[in-house]
């Protein structure tokens, strides 16, 4: 790895803050940059300030040409500021402009005295594409400035600059006898026609890139045997060598044909602030992003487009399909928002009245009330508790997706495991139950963007019954919890009432009742606000783009439990390894938001205790 660092040389497209450099002057294009330019900060001797009004400012300086080359990481713009005063809101930003796009980093509160603040940008949020260096050479940096109160507290800037993390090339020089590449392999070029032939010219081991020498070499092969002429030989670093190692996001509308569609648009060149995630129950959920669009391309999304289906993918692998439903125009920029054929549940109410099994419900429902799920049931997975709808009304003249979600609960009686619908490519419909038996994707702590480890006392209930009608089930407890939290001579219990499941079999409630103690007998740690940084790990170890990961998957962090810990068995433990129900996953900052299927006391729970928490 490498890094450069650059440095305002020349006033950008935006001047809008005033500078001080012995005094005070009006915000000048050609006098601004030169106050934070410096190596080493002079502090207030140069600067430039925000306390004209409430409002944020913002100044953009151009940059020297950049003298790096190889693979860009990442790049990340500085700002050295301090507030005259207390701040009570956010007054400070980086920002940046690439393009046409101008995008601002993190707001923050400044401290009252000189302090660095830094926004890191993964991808150009231009095209949302990784860093080129022909970027960086078009790049401007800047700083947001305003008012730390409404009406006082003064901000200045005293430095701006930005660091280019990148991976460089590395020249060969031509006759080279071998080149061993291992793990994180560099950029090489290997010089034409100058390796001896017959010379075993380049050693390639760990994860081999594909090499075009009028043939493909297979990843893995540990030798490249070099004939006259040499070949040029461009290896890029290791975690690009594999297809699915970066992403390369696609977005496409179709027509409202399902069956046959018909391609209308590519959106890939013109999305920006695109954001797209799963959901259990629900499969894939909301996909959202933002269109510079010309008065007649916005009429005709406005009044035309309507219920399109929209697809969002990375190569063969789909992130995304939904339908249009919400459009909204601002200042020239269109804002698009798509829903998962999920919500061709919640169109038309199921009003037939049923007596028969979970699976054979959903089948009926969704062939009479939704037209635009797929056919194929084949992944509706069968249960055996009945449900009579007469004894109910909630569970008649209700829509599709409120009706499952009720009938989820009872869908085996035979077991206490936890049942998700889904709908996912092709419209098809999945139910099945919970299974972690094997581990989908790998990470370790320092992949993760944020995270945060809660241990609740309040998550505890080692009893329970359940209600059904006019009846109640028969008490479970779980003895081994009871007797772990209690005083050595008295166990220590709490009961916990399962809702009013309606008028099931006695089988189906007693499964409710013995899946909530069995869920909740032992206060597990639980790792939540889990925030994925821009890859994964699949259980082989090969990198993929964290978009990728969806609802329904199993992932595991492996450096978080202690050594003695066993890392062979997979248990949803709710420490390191974890059922996923929700991803959000935002383009611009190349980040996968997780929701992970980890209980805790209810609401009712709460406010019956009379507890604030």
């Amino acid at each position: 790895m490498a890094t450069e660092t650059l440095r305002p040389n020349i006033g950008g497209d935006e001047t809008t803050l005033r500078y001080y450099d012995g005094s005070l002057n009006a915000a000048d294009v050609l006098e601004n940059y030169k106050q934070v330019d410096e190596a080493v900060a002079d502090e207030d001797t140069t600067r430039v300030q925000q306390l004209v009004d409430d409002d944020w400012h913002r100044d953009l300086y151009n940059l020297p040409a950049s003298s790096g080359s190889g693979t860009i990481n990442h790049i990340t713009v500085y700002i050295r500021t301090k507030a005259v005063g207390t701040p009570n809101r956010t007054c400070v930003a980086p920002s940046l402009k690439s393009g046409a796009t101008t995008d601002d980093g993190t707001e923050v509160q400044s401290a009252e005295s000189y302090t660095d603040y830094s926004t890191q940008w993964n991808t150009n949020p231009d095209d949302a594409a990784a860093w080129e260096f022909s970027d960086i050479d078009d790049l401007q940096i800047g700083v947001m400035l305003r008012r730390g109160q409404v009406g006082s507290v003064g901000l200045r800037c005293t430095q701006v600059w930005v660091v280019v993390d990148y991976t460089p090339s590395i020249i060969v020089t031509p006759g080279t006898l071998a080149l061993t590449l291992t793990f994180y392999t560099p950029s090489v070029e290997l010089g034409p026609a100058l390796v001896t032939p017959g010379t075993l010219a380049l050693t390639l081991t760990f994860y081999a890139p594909s090499v075009n020498i009028g043939h493909i070499v297979t990843p893995g092969t540990l030798e490249l045997h070099l004939g006259w002429p040499a070949p040029t030989i461009r290896i890029m670093p290791w975690w690009n060598i594999s297809r699915a190692a970066k992403a390369n996001i696609s977005v496409k509308l179709f027509d409202r044909h399902l069956t046959t569609p018909v391609f209308v648009e590519n959106l890939t060149p013109k999305f920006q602030g695109l954001q797209f995630s799963t959901k259990l129950s629900g499969g894939f959920n909301t996909c959202s992003f933002t269109l510079k669009a010309t008065e007649i391309d916005a009429w005709e999304w406005m009044t035309s487009r309507a219920f399109y289906r929209l697809v969002v993918e990375d190569g063969e692998k789909t992130l995304f399909e939904g339908r249009v439903e919400d459009r909204s125009i601002t200042s020239g920029v269109l804002g698009v928002t798509a829903y998962g054929y999920y919500a061709n549940l919640t169109d038309i109410p199921y009003n037939t009245a049923y007596n028969a099994v979970t699976s054979v419900v959903v089948k009926a429902i969704l062939t009479a009330a939704c037209a635009q799920i797929n056919a194929d049931q084949s992944n509706i997975n069968t249960t055996d508790s009945t449900i009579d709808s007469s004894k109910l009304a909630s569970y008649v003249d209700a829509y599709p997706h409120q009706i499952i979600e009720r009938l989820l609960a009872f869908s085996d009686s035979a077991n206490t495991g936890k049942w998700y619908f889904a709908i996912w490519e092709d419209r098809i419909p999945y139910m099945y139950e919970r299974s972690v038996t094997a581990v989908d994707w790998l990470v370790n702590l320092s992949d993760l963007a944020a995270f945060r480890l809660t241990h609740r006392g309040s998550d505890l209930w080692n009893a329970a019954y359940a209600k059904y009608g006019a009846n109640r089930t028969a008490d479970a407890d779980n003895t081994a919890s009871q007797d772990k939290y209690g005083d050595g001579t008295n166990a220590f219990e709490r009961k916990w009432v399962v809702p009013d499941v309606g008028a099931v079999a006695q089988a189906s409630a007693e499964a409710a009742r013995d899946a909530w103690v069995t869920e909740h007998a032992e206060i597990y740690p639980k790792l939540e606000e889990i925030v994925l940084g821009g890859e994964v790990y699949n259980a082989n170890g090969v990198p993929y783009p964290s978009c990728w990961v969806r609802a329904g998957e199993v992932i595991r962090i492996r450096d978080l439990v202690p050594a003695s810990e066993t890392l062979d068995s997979v248990t949803r433990d709710a420490l390191r390894t974890f059922y996923i129900v929700e991803t959000n996953y935002n383009a611009r900052s190349n980040t996968n938001r997780l929701v992970v299927d980890t209980e805790a006391a209810s609401l009712d729970a709460i406010l019956a205790r009379g507890l604030n928490r």
